[in-house]
């Protein structure tokens, strides 16, 4: 049987090497100090993102929550490879691509595996909107178009009440107007996200 406590140890000894290294960013040169913080959001991310995957999988295959409690399966699966197979096409007319960053994209690889009344799906809903948001300023670090740019605006209204040009996703992660910067308040976020879906 899979379990979930490895998944939340395993996340919090990488988020903490991230924030050590984001305590370091004003050691480096200044010219280097906003790419800098841009990659670790970067990776933030990226592991974000695929510890939702896994503990997602991990629960379709019963593996219990860290509080004890059994997930309210629809259907069982054996194996990651299994759950990733039965989440695409098990109940659908269709199969579809899993998507593990936008709350509507949550609850629909789960939808015919995971009881709605399960604790999942109040997870999705008390962090879709933080996870969003970090979507967000990871998609205009990566690809910067006009699209992203759209997409990203929202944020900036959201933490500076307007929009503001010259606040790029750099400048945003690591301004000293927030306490602690928002970069540090999003790896703490991530830690409480991953905590919840497991139900640590």
């Amino acid at each position: 049987m899979p379990r979930l406590s490895g998944n939340l140890q395993a996340f919090v000894l990488r988020t903490g090497q991230l924030d050590a290294l984001v305590d370091d960013i004003t050691a480096a040169p200044p010219r280097y100090q906003s790419a800098i913080g841009e990659l670790i959001f970067l990776r933030l991310f990226s592991m974000l993102e695929i510890e939702l995957e896994d503990v997602t999988t991990k629960i379709v295959c019963g593996a219990r929550y860290l509080d004890g409690t059994a997930p309210a399966l629809l259907h069982y699966s054996r194996s990651a490879s299994l759950a990733r197979d039965a989440m695409r096409k098990h109940g659908r007319p269709k199969a579809i691509d899993l998507k593990w960053t936008i709350g509507a994209d949550l609850r629909g690889n789960v939808k015919f595996v995971l009881d709605p009344s399960d604790p999942y799906f109040a997870a999705v809903t008390a962090h879709e909107a933080r996870v969003d948001e970090m979507r967000r300023i990871r998609n205009h670090i990566a690809h910067s178009n006009s699209d992203t740019l759209r997409k990203y605006k929202p944020v900036v209204v959201t933490h500076y009440g307007a929009y503001v040009p010259r606040i790029t996703p750099a400048v945003l992660l690591q301004s000293g107007r927030f306490r602690p910067t928002l970069l540090k308040q999003y790896l703490a976020a991530a830690r409480i996200i991953i905590k919840e879906f497991a139900r640590g």
